[in-house]
């Protein structure tokens, strides 16, 4: 081209050099033009990507009422991607809200869950005290009466008294293990104890009841078993009563009743079998459900709460084991279970002579409303030589500290004006200021739920008692605390 432009002339060189500026003028211009678009199209697309990044940032957020719609002019792929974070927003908002209620349901009923539990436990707490309060005077006085009619007809009627009194202390049982296994609060206490005692006592103690029906319980206790066991001897005996128990109800009379239990390889193995009217196939799918027997007719004809299979079975699966049924309806049943225990460390000694438990010169305080339980208690207390004061609640009671000296107080929990708990307060309270040597306070309470126990020695009482009234434990206490002779 520089060849061709030196060949030219001047005019035509001329001409040659507005053609050639006039062609970069245009290209600049194109250039330019093409670079703004560039410019605007990216400043646009900067816009949309800032939008949408905002939209999915609102949307990953824990409030998406918050999210705002993105607007995007342009009808291109960012508006379809703009429309379809939208879209997925409102859909997430919807949802939202139907989680937000959802929840809020859920708190709601939660709340009344707890409230229900709340009132559940605060009855059983009430009911378990306003009936086992009576019954107390009820079986001590039962148990008073039996020793003044020795070999008098009237015995037999006592008997029948006691009977249907213990029966009623059942049901109450029965039913208070039911709801502590319903909440959780049902715990095992694993102790060393006398295994051998223990199962020939609780198997024993259905003698009179199978004569009664002249049926033959027949007792096989492994001789090899250990003498001391680890384990939790009152829900096994509990287990076991039961079984018995119901044995004993669905078989006629003249049938037996075998009661074996064995112990290998560190398991205890038990089982009740009878000749009773056993149960059908059918029925056996629920016999373990809470409330069940095998039909309405047995309800009415034989009675019960139908709870105590149901315990049994929740409390072999507590002890590490599982009770197992084999039944024919008109032959029989058997009930079986076994649970891991391991031996004992040391072994029991049983002592060969009991004497007769004393005091002298100790001065009780007894605190109680319940007239009948005053009259029951005075005549125990004077049985062991004791001389008392009543006083009728927790204010008269802190009087009567304040202006006597006593060994020991009995302590009842729900009273009018002043409550045990707040006498007990008002006690430690007075010892400490006056710098008084601590007398003894024992809960001696019809409260017998999970955990009142804990609740009365936190509250600084030194020992706790329920009632109904175990003499023997009650005697336990009184000679830990007053250094009773033997």
């Amino acid at each position: 081209l520089t060849k061709q432009l030196i060949s030219l002339s001047a005019s035509q060189k001329a001409d040659s050099y507005k053609d050639m500026v006039l062609y970069i003028g245009i290209m600049i211009i194109i250039l330019s033009i093409t670079l703004f678009i560039i410019i605007v199209i990216f400043k646009n697309m900067e816009v949309s990507i800032k939008k949408i990044k905002k939209g999915i940032l609102n949307i990953s957020k824990t409030d998406v009422n918050k999210y705002k719609k993105i607007s995007i002019d342009s009808d291109d792929e960012f508006r379809m991607i703009a429309d379809a974070l939208n879209s997925i927003s409102e859909e997430l908002i919807i949802k939202q809200k139907q989680n937000q209620q959802i929840n809020k349901e859920i708190k709601k009923e939660q709340k009344k869950a707890l409230q229900s539990a709340k009132a559940k436990s605060e009855f059983l707490a009430n009911m378990s005290h306003e009936i086992r309060t009576p019954l107390n005077a009820i079986l001590g006085f039962i148990k008073l009466l039996k020793d003044e009619s020795r070999g008098r007809k009237t015995e037999q009627y006592v008997d029948i008294i006691e009977n249907s009194s213990m029966g009623l202390l059942q049901i109450i049982e029965d039913i208070l293990d039911f709801s502590k296994i319903e909440s959780g609060k049902l715990e095992i206490d694993n102790i060393d104890f006398n295994a051998k005692k223990e199962f020939n006592v609780i198997t024993h103690l259905f003698d009179a009841k199978s004569m009664q029906k002249d049926i033959s319980l027949v007792i096989n206790i492994d001789d090899n078993m250990p003498q001391t066991m680890n384990s939790d001897p009152l829900r096994i005996k509990q287990v076991i009563a039961n079984l018995l128990s119901n044995a004993i109800k669905f078989t006629n009379n003249g049938k037996s009743i075998y009661v074996d239990i064995n112990y290998r390889d560190n398991f205890l193995f038990v089982s009740v079998k009878d000749e009773g009217i056993g149960i059908s196939q059918e029925n056996q799918k629920h016999i373990f459900d809470a409330f069940s027997q095998e039909d309405s007719s047995t309800t009415r004809k034989y009675g019960g709460t139908g709870l105590g299979l149901s315990i049994s079975y929740e409390l072999v699966k507590l002890l590490g084991g599982e009770l197992k049924l084999r039944s024919e309806a008109g032959v029989g049943s058997e009930f079986y279970f076994s649970i891991p225990i391991k031996k004992g460390k040391e072994p029991f000694k049983e002592s060969n002579h009991i004497k007769e438990t004393y005091f002298i010169n100790k001065k009780v305080l007894l605190v109680e409303d319940n007239k009948a339980n005053q009259m029951l208690m005075q005549i125990i207390l004077k049985k062991l030589g004791l001389a008392f004061d009543i006083a009728n609640d927790g204010i008269e009671a802190v009087e009567a500290f304040k202006e006597k000296k006593y060994d020991l107080i009995l302590m009842d929990e729900n009273m009018p004006n002043m409550n045990g708990i707040e006498a007990t307060k008002h006690i430690l309270e007075y010892e400490k200021q006056n710098d008084l040597t601590h007398t003894p306070i024992i809960a001696l309470t019809a409260n017998a739920l999970k955990g009142d126990r804990e609740r009365f020695l936190e509250a600084g009482m030194d020992e706790y008692l329920s009632k109904p009234v175990n003499k023997a434990q009650l005697h336990e206490v009184l000679n830990k605390f007053l250094s009773a002779q033997i």
